[in-house]
């Protein structure tokens, strides 16, 4: 059974669908998710010793990645030997905030690849919006499909809204990425994906985060993305961050600090010696 494949848009139905939002779901490009490779290890932190020249103290708004399973041998049907699954998380500082859209064009590139191919499931698709838990029991691989998502792993329930696709005819991103290939979203009109911000997978709730993609793959991950965040629920309050993945969510660690020379500041001026 072949997958299941968003039409693609064109620029004027972009357009038109962006003019037709409400206020509290402007797709404005916002936060940038950028991670460097992922080797299938340790993500590494940020300094957190505030006497370094490097102390980056852990981000409000930042990034969570999660290992779900590291594959041997088959799932179901499909050979997942050798693949690791992760989910990206998106973490916020009130449980009221909203996760509108991720985007990304040629001024702000969006993109996840690896360095093999992601595995893309016969039934699954580009969200999990059109999964049903049921179908997982006969076919287990399903649950380790590759996905863009806002806050739903499977098909909405009440309250939930389902993930809506941006998709230019002229850079065609999701049928790419549903043979196995990288999303790229770095065009000059650009795309991604949006859910409205009445819908409670926007939200960040009680444990201030939201999941945002699966990826399966025996290769290293890369990514970037835009990510508009609306603070307290507020479209006036925007939040704009950059934020990669040395600044991931987390206490960071003194592995990577880097101190001044002793009599030097962090800039390499001399310092005055005050016993003189």
């Amino acid at each position: 059974m072949s997958k299941s494949i968003v039409p693609k848009m064109t620029h004027s139905h972009i357009s038109n669908l962006i003019s037709s939002l409400s206020s509290s779901v402007k797709l404005i490009a916002v936060c940038l998710l950028a991670f460097i490779s992922i080797p299938n290890s340790a993500f590494s932190q940020a300094c957190s010793d505030e006497n370094a020249c490097n102390f980056a103290p852990s981000p409000t708004y930042c990034i969570r990645v999660e290992t779900v399973a590291t594959h041997t041998g088959f799932v179901g049907m499909n050979n997942l030997d050798g693949m690791t699954t992760y989910r990206v998380y998106a973490q916020f500082a009130n449980s009221d905030d909203v996760l509108s859209a991720l985007i990304g064009d040629a001024e702000h590139p969006g993109y996840f690849t690896t360095t093999t191919d992601f595995f893309q499931h016969s039934i699954g698709g580009v969200t999990p919006s059109g999964i049903n838990p049921a179908f997982l029991a006969p076919f287990p691989s399903l649950a380790f499909d590759s996905w863009v998502t806002i806050g739903i792993e499977h098909a909405p329930v009440a309250g939930e809204g389902t993930i809506s696709i941006l998709e230019e005819g002229s850079e065609p991103w999701v049928n790419p990425f549903e043979l196995g290939g990288d999303i790229d979203l770095t065009g000059v009109v650009g795309g991604g994906w949006y859910t409205f911000s009445n819908y409670s997978n926007a939200v960040a709730g009680d444990d201030l985060e939201i999941l945002i993609g699966q990826f399966t793959t025996s290769g290293n991950l890369e990514g970037q993305i835009y990510m508009q965040v609306f603070v307290n629920g507020d479209s006036e309050n925007e939040v704009r961050t950059l934020v990669n993945l040395n600044d991931a969510c987390g206490a960071g660690s003194t592995d990577d600090c880097v101190y001044a020379e002793e009599g030097y500041d962090c800039n390499g001026n001399c310092l005055e010696d005050i016993n003189e």
